[in-house]
């Protein structure tokens, strides 16, 4: 039920940004929850990369969407780092901050406070889903090794 819950709400978020968003959203999310991406941790912040969409709209969406998410400054569960949510080649900023990352290979990366050519970078699949999932096994895992510490 709270997954269902999760959905509806990043579909109600997704469809100003997209022009089927009342008869596709939720298929566009199941999409998301599918692509590719990078994580980095970049001083107290927890970038997460997602790579493009199957169509330049549907990323255009979601980009739109990551700025949503991004600007509600969630913290990683159990640790004091922000999220902040992007589709590579989009700096979809609709009004508000732009988190415009570039690609690795690019020259005007380097310095940059996202600069993504530091081995540091993990690939993770999928990333909106692991990140949940993951915090839920870590908070699992040091629960169970604090109990048999004791």
């Amino acid at each position: 039920m709270s997954a269902y819950n999760s959905e509806s709400a990043l579909a109600r978020l997704l469809r100003p940004h997209y022009a089927r968003g009342d008869d596709e959203a939720r298929a566009l999310l199941r999409e998301a929850f599918t692509l590719t991406g990078d994580l980095q941790i970049t001083g107290t912040t927890l970038p997460v990369r997602l790579d493009p969409a199957s169509a330049p709209r549907r990323s255009n969406a979601l980009a739109a969407l990551c700025v949503d998410l991004t600007d509600t400054a969630t913290r990683y569960p159990g640790t004091d780092l922000t999220l902040a949510y992007s589709i590579k080649g989009h700096g979809a900023n609709h009004g508000r901050g732009s988190l415009l990352i570039r690609h690795p290979g690019d020259p005007t990366a380097r310095g940059s406070p996202f600069s993504y050519d530091e081995p540091a970078t993990e690939r993770r699949k999928p990333c909106l889903v692991q990140v949940g999932a993951a915090s839920a096994r870590a908070r699992r895992a040091i629960g169970q090794r604090d109990l048999s510490a004791r």
